[in-house]
Parts: structure tokens; C-alpha cells; sequence
């Protein structure tokens, strides 16, 4: 008897959970402390170096640029909650807002001193220092200021403000900043661009890029000017692109990062579903082929000891060495199967891969099925054919399926139920069920499943 069960890509208003379950719980609990944090603690952080009044308070620590992840949160946790608990929906939806406003006051404030876009006078100061090729840091070849990771997040925000509440605004200060991005790098060659975005750490000059180029298509897809999607091939990597389309994968060999080169992926994903562009789909299909085949441990992840332990696993190690899951570093002594930014990185770039066809062109679907359902299943609502599962087997990939051990807990809006499935960003108890992709489109469990 056949008992696997098909697996399909479903957006959070698909799913919604059974009151007083474990999950809801968890629910409320997540929304809860979000709403409990102060949104002007959260931008005094761009506020004081603008000039903008604090409202007196402090800044929290840790990381500057999470008001970003905040708007993100507001946003996830209002399409959560939407038509479910609307005094939760309607109380993220106002915080959103709220914080997307107070950047917007910190732009404005920026540019009675500095050319118009950036959210403070000293991102705009980095743009430029990039374009030179300036260095900030012990080590003399690195631009150690992520600027690049910051114009990423701080116009993805404005965007998801404009997306999910049409703060209209929000799309006005993204293009702005655009703009300014724009108006910096034009002049360059594509060579000269390439290498201020350059982020192998054994090049002569290494700065983190990100994933800004996804950034400028995604602004794209809101304004269709030509412009923009210019803009993002200025951020193309040839050399990256090349690597893969060769089927040659040197990932460690430059000392690569999980956290640029991955989110790039993403954006050779979109590349591909906004113009069709086939290279730039090919060169990502062959950065997970190459992940699979090249820096897959036994743990069944790529998150293990990078070729430079001073970096614990956040960058790659060399491929075929299948057996360096072991970090033993001074912060982590004898961990093995550290989780990291490298398998948290693939998980992201597999969703989208998997679950976004070609806008306006036919989207294959196949089904794959997990061997095992002691570990749960998950059957969701039929999506649109463009938010399906892509054809499992055409790049012989991988995915990590978050199943949590619950029973009953969720059900879809037409009423039926999805015994054990979950969102992974809830942090739920789950385990992680690693498929390959079989010639045949089905997947096969390939290893464990890993308490987390």
C-alpha cells in the first residue's frame, strides 16, 4: 500500500489553527511579545544619529537594524491573524505602520544633509565609501560595514509595508532610495561594480553583499520601471553565476559566506520568474546540486565546520569533505551539526526554487512524498499553480520539511484538517525531515529526523 502523502507550498492564510491547541497557543504567546516590545525603542537606533527626536527613550541593543525585522514580524503576524483574531491583526498592522513612518521621518531628515534616499547620513556615507573601495576595518581589504545588508532590509520593509497595507508612502521611499543607489553606482563599469558587491574574502577587496539585488526586483514587480530592473544587474556576480553554469563548484575556495552568497541565489530565482532568463535559473539549480553533492554531511545538513574554523559555519567548507560536521572552535567545542547560516540559508532559496514558476508561464507540478508519516503529514489546500511544488526532480535538490509531532492541531478554512503540520518560524517542537528528489519526481527520507 502506497501511504505517502503529498506535500504542497501553502501561504499562512491557508492554514489556520484549531482553538485552544498547542499551536495557537504558541500563536498568542509569539504575538504577544511581539506587541509588547516598544516601537520607538525599536528605530531609536536610526533616529539618533539623524537628529530625530527619541521620544526619550533607548535604543534596545544588539544588532542596529532590527527595526527591519520587526516590520517583517508585523507583517507575518497580521496576515497570521487576519480574519482569526482581528484585535491582533489590527494592533500589528498600527505597530507596522507606526515603525515604517518613523523611517521615513529618518529619511526625510537625512536628506536636509546628504542627497536624498538613504535612512541616515551615515548608510549614505558608506554607499559612497563602497563605491570607492574604502576600507573600514583591521583587515586592509574589507568594507567590514554591512551597508549593502542594510539598503536590503530597509527598502524590503517599505516594500512589505506598501504590499500588505498599501501604504502608498512606503513604495515612495523605497524608490527613493533607489534612486540613490542608482545615481552612486551608474557610473561604474559592471566590472568596477562587481567588485564593490565582491564577497570572496580572499579577493583584494571583500565586502558582504546580501541580497539587494532581490530587493530591486522586488521593487520592480510594484513600479515596472525599466530602471529598476537595471539596477539589480548591477549586482550580478559573474564570477558566481559562471562557477555553477560550468558545473564547477569552488564554494570555500574564496571563503565564501552562507549569508551573501545564498540570499543571491534567491534573487537568480526571481530573476528568472520576473524576465525567463534560463542562465539565471540554471546557476541557481546548480548551487543546490552542487550543495547536495559537494557539502552535504552526515548529518544530512551543509551546517558543519567551514575551511576557516575562525568562522565557525557560517562559511562553507570545501566540497567532498563529507565528514567535517565537527565544529571545535574556542565559542563551540566538539558541537556536531551545528544548525547555521548555511542550512538555514538553503531552506529559503529551496522554498522559493520550489514553490515559484515563471510569472504568466505554466508551472510544472509534481508531488513528493515522505516515506514515513510517523512523523506527521501534511495535506493543505490546493495554491495556485504558481505557488506550487516545481518538478522535485530537475535539479536533483533537496528540501528540509519542518513536521511537528502534534496531532490535529490545524485545520484549513474549508475545514479540513493538517495533522502535524506547522510553520517553521513559530519555533515549535518539530524535527527535520531531510527528502531527495528521485528521478521519478517522488523524494525519498534521506536521513534522521533531527530534534531541534
Amino acid at each position: 500500500m502506497d501511504n505517502r502523502t503529498p506535500l504542497h507550498v501553502a501561504g499562512a492564510e491557508a492554514v489556520r489553527p484549531l482553538a485552544g491547541t498547542d499551536i495557537e497557543r504558541k500563536m498568542r504567546r509569539n504575538a504577544q511579545w511581539l506587541l509588547s516590545l516598544n516601537p520607538d525603542r525599536i528605530v531609536a537606533c536610526i533616529r539618533i544619529p539623524c537628529g530625530v527626536d527619541t521620544r526619550g527613550v533607548q535604543p534596545y541593543g544588539g544588532w542596529p537594524s532590527y527595526y527591519y525585522y520587526y516590520v517583517r514580524a508585523l507583517c507575518n503576524l497580521h496576515r497570521a491573524f487576519a480574519g482569526l483574531d482581528d484585535s491582533i491583526a489590527a494592533a500589528a498592522r498600527e505597530r507596522a505602520l507606526y515603525t515604517v513612518e518613523a523611517m521615513l521621518e529618518c529619511q526625510r531628515a537625512t536628506a536636509k544633509t546628504c542627497p536624498e534616499g538613504m535612512l541616515t547620513p551615515e548608510d549614505d556615507a558608506l554607499l559612497v565609501g563602497r563605491m570607492r573601495l574604502e576600507t573600514d576595518s583591521v583587515y586592509s581589504h574589507t568594507h567590514i560595514k554591512a551597508v549593502m545588508y542594510d539598503i536590503h532590509k530597509d527598502m524590503v520593509a517599505l516594500l512589505l509595508a506598501y504590499r500588505r497595507f498599501g501604504m502608498e508612502e512606503a513604495l515612495e521611499g523605497a524608490r527613493r532610495m533607489a534612486e540613490r543607489v542608482r545615481t552612486v553606482m551608474e557610473p561604474l563599469t559592471q566590472e568596477e561594480r562587481e567588485r564593490t558587491t565582491n564577497s570572496r574574502r580572499v579577493e583584494p577587496f571583500f565586502s558582504e553583499a546580501g541580497g539587494i539585488m532581490d530587493a530591486f526586483l522586488m521593487l520592480y514587480e510594484h513600479t515596472h520601471d525599466p530602471r529598476d530592473l537595471e539596477t539589480a544587474g548591477y549586482f550580478r556576480r559573474s564570477w558566481f553565476d559562471d562557477m555553477f553554469l560550468r558545473d564547477d563548484d569552488r564554494l570555500a575556495y574564496g571563503m565564501e559566506h552562507a549569508n551573501s552568497e545564498s540570499p543571491y541565489v534567491e534573487a537568480l530565482v526571481d530573476q528568472y520568474r520576473i524576465t525567463g532568463e534560463q542562465a539565471a535559473l540554471d546557476a541557481a539549480r546548480g548551487f543546490m546540486r552542487a550543495n547536495r553533492e559537494g557539502h552535504e554531511l552526515p548529518t544530512g545538513s551543509v551546517s558543519g565546520r567551514s575551511a576557516f574554523p575562525d568562522y565557525q559555519s557560517e562559511l562553507y567548507n570545501y566540497p567532498k569533505r563529507v565528514y567535517f560536521h565537527i565544529m571545535d572552535t574556542k565559542s563551540r567545542h566538539n558541537v556536531e551539526g551545528g544548525e547555521s547560516c548555511c542550512a538555514h540559508n538553503l531552506n529559503r532559496v529551496e522554498r522559493k526554487r520550489r514553490g515559484r514558476g515563471r510569472v504568466g508561464a505554466p508551472v510544472r507540478e509534481r508531488r513528493a512524498r515522505a516515506a514515513e508519516p510517523r512523523y506527521g503529514h501534511v495535506h493543505l489546500q490546493p495554491q495556485p499553480e504558481e505557488q506550487r511544488l516545481q518538478e522535485v526532480g530537475d535539479a536533483g535538490g533537496f528540501v528540509l520539511v519542518l513536521l511537528w509531532h502534534g496531532r490535529g492541531d490545524v485545520r484549513i478554512p474549508d475545514g479540513g484538517r493538517v495533522p502535524g503540520g506547522c510553520d517553521p518560524r513559530l519555533r515549535l517542537p518539530v524535527h527535520a525531515l531531510r527528502l531527495h528528489a528521485r528521478a521519478d519526481g517522488h523524494a525519498h527520507r534521506g536521513a534522521h529526523g533531527i530534534p531541534q
